[in-house]
């Protein structure tokens, strides 16, 4: 895709946002702007995140 984005990072992106869409929606909200402003912290966030389950 033009901007960088690749097939991966649309996976992981929707995936977790489905994950937190289901656990609180406004918390996917706020992940949603994340990812748009900064896919790399995003990404970051992700990871930590799973790491913890």
């Amino acid at each position: 895709m033009s901007d960088g984005v690749t097939i991966d990072d649309l996976l992981r992106w929707r995936e977790a946002l489905s994950t937190c869409a289901i656990e609180n929606n406004q918390y996917a909200i706020e992940q949603l702007k994340l990812w748009k402003t900064d896919r790399v912290a995003f990404t970051k966030e992700y990871l930590r995140q799973q790491v913890e389950l």
